[in-house]
C-alpha cells in the first residue's frame, strides 16, 4: 500500500487496520490487559496514551493528569514478582507542548514553551519514582531530538534513575548521541518510524538494521541497559548471535520489545519459556540461562482522534500492518 494512499485513507479506514495494536480506549482498560498479558503469558509491558501536536493548554494538562492517574494506578497493582516486571510508562514530549511552526514546517524554537514541556514531565517522572513505577521519555522526529535527550539526562542527573530514553538509527547523528550514554542510562533501541529527509538519515532499511547491532554492542560497553524493539526475525537472531552470545551479556543487562498486534506470538513465547537462546546456545555449545525479558508496547487511546496521527505513521512506516490487521479482523470473526 503506497503512503500516498494511506494519507488520503479515511480515518475510518485507518482506524480499521490499526486497532489490533491499541490496548484500549481508557487507562483500565490497558492496565486490565497488561495484566492479562503478564498473567498468561509473563510477557512484560509498557503503556503509552496517545496523542499528538496538543492544541491548548487543557490537551496538555489532561494528558499530564492522565499519566500520573495511570502511574498511581499500575503503583497499586500487586501481582507483579518485583517493580520491573509491573507495567512500564512511555509518554511523548510533544503530549506536553504546543509547538510554533515555522512556514517551513520546523519547529520555531524561540516560539515553543520548552520550560513548561519539561516541567511536566519532570514532574510525571518524579512522581513516577516515587511510586517505584519506569519511564520512558520517546524519541520523536529530528525536531525533538536535541529537547529530549536534554531532558533524559537532566533528569537522571535530578536522580531520577527510573527513566529511560529512545535512540533512532536512522539518523546519522546517532553515533555521536552515544557518546552521552553512561551506566546509568535505559536506551530502547529502535530504526525509527519517522521518515527523515535524506540529508540527515539513512534511507536503506538493512544499513538501519545493521546500526542496531553496532550500536548495541557500543552501548553494552558502556553499561547501559538495551530494550531491543524490532520485529525482524533475523534480525533478533542476529541480535544473539553476533552481540549477546559472543559479548557474554547477561539478561539483566537486557530486555526484547514488540508492539502489541504484531504476529510474532510462537517467536515471542519462545524467547521467554527459554528455547529460542536454549536452540542458539547449543549450536555455540554455551549452556547458559536462556530465557529472556520479553516487553509488549501497549499504546491506548482516551478518544480515537488521539490515536489516529500515530495509526497512520506506523501504516505508512509499515503497510503491512493493514495486511495483519485484516488477518486479525478474519479471525475474530
Amino acid at each position: 500500500m503506497h503512503p500516498k494512499l494511506i494519507r488520503l485513507m479515511p480515518d475510518t479506514f485507518i482506524k480499521l487496520f490499526a486497532h489490533p495494536y491499541i490496548g484500549g480506549d481508557s487507562e483500565e482498560k490497558v492496565i486490565v490487559q497488561a495484566q492479562e498479558i503478564y498473567r498468561e503469558k509473563k510477557y512484560l509491558t509498557t503503556l503509552d496514551a496517545l496523542g499528538e501536536d496538543v492544541q491548548s493548554r487543557n490537551d496538555i494538562n489532561k494528558f499530564a493528569n492522565i499519566y500520573l492517574d495511570l502511574v498511581k494506578k499500575i503503583a497499586k497493582l500487586n501481582e507483579f514478582k518485583s517493580n520491573y516486571e509491573k507495567p512500564s510508562v512511555s509518554l511523548k514530549p510533544s503530549c506536553f507542548n504546543i509547538i510554533a511552526k515555522k512556514e517551513d514546517g520546523s519547529i520555531d524554537q524561540q516560539k515553543t514553551d520548552w520550560r513548561s514541556c519539561y516541567e511536566n514531565i519532570q514532574k510525571i517522572c518524579s512522581y513516577a519514582r516515587e511510586n517505584n513505577v519506569r519511564v520512558t521519555v520517546e524519541m520523536e522526529d529530528r525536531h525533538w531530538t536535541d529537547f529530549t535527550l536534554e531532558t533524559y539526562f537532566k533528569l537522571l542527573n535530578e536522580g531520577l534513575d527510573n527513566v529511560g530514553t529512545v535512540i533512532q538509527t536512522r539518523l546519522f547523528r546517532t553515533e555521536k548521541d552515544l557518546e552521552m550514554f553512561d551506566s546509568r542510562c535505559r536506551v530502547r533501541l529502535v530504526i525509527g518510524i519517522y521518515n527523515e529527509p535524506e540529508e540527515v538519515a539513512l534511507t536503506d532499511k538493512e544499513l538501519m538494521k545493521q546500526k542496531m547491532l553496532d550500536f548495541a554492542k557500543i552501548l553494552f560497553k558502556k553499561g547501559v541497559f538495551v530494550e531491543f524493539a524490532t520485529h525482524d526475525e533475523q534480525l533478533i537472531r542476529r541480535f544473539f548471535t553476533e552481540v549477546i552470545i559472543p559479548e557474554k551479556i547477561g539478561q539483566e543487562r537486557y530486555e526484547l520489545q514488540m508492539l502489541l498486534g504484531v504476529p510474532r506470538e510462537e517467536l515471542q513465547k519462545e524467547l521467554v519459556n527459554g528455547q529460542y537462546l536454549a536452540r542458539l546456545r547449543t549450536e555455540a555449545n554455551l549452556p547458559e540461562e536462556n530465557k529472556v525479558n520479553f516487553r509488549l508496547y501497549l499504546p491506548f487511546a482516551q478518544d480515537w482522534q488521539s490515536a489516529l496521527a500515530y495509526c497512520r505513521r506506523r501504516l505508512i512506516e509499515n503497510p503491512n500492518i493493514a495486511v495483519y490487521g485484516l488477518k486479525n479482523l478474519v479471525v475474530r470473526n
